[in-house]
């Protein structure tokens, strides 16, 4: 391995430790999810299915899980949004809330080796 495959390495494991500090149990599944939302301007909860690789209803419990509402009693994460499609009554789309953007952010910031710029990457806000 090289040096420049240990800085890079260090780099994902210092982005991974953004998501690991704000819900130290969430998964690599959850972390999958979350990217998916964050490459979209919307995407249905079947979509994001497809894009993960998962079943729909793992999907559905990690947008509960993660979403803006508490569940189980436990603190609510609010990194999702979730809203009714405007073409498509009969379905929703899911968009990270500022939270969820922000989180992207300085994990993009750690991997760009600027994590004091995590600010400049801006995604798309839920409207």
């Amino acid at each position: 391995m090289t040096a420049e495959d240990k800085v890079v390495l260090e780099r994902l494991s210092d982005a991974l430790d953004v998501f690991v500090a704000e819900h130290e149990k969430a998964s690599l599944r959850a972390l999958s999810t979350m990217l998916a939302v964050a490459l979209s301007d919307g995407i249905s909860q079947v979509e994001l299915a497809k894009a993960t690789g998962q079943e729909s209803s793992a999907v559905n419990r990690q947008v509960n899980e993660y979403g803006p509402y508490p569940r189980n009693g436990q603190p609510f994460r609010n990194w999702y949004h979730v809203q009714p499609d405007p073409t498509n009554r009969n379905r929703s789309l899911i968009t990270l809330t500022r939270k969820g953007q922000s989180l992207v952010a300085k994990a993009l910031g750690i991997l760009d080796g600027q994590p004091e710029a995590a600010n400049v990457y801006k995604l798309p806000l839920p409207s």
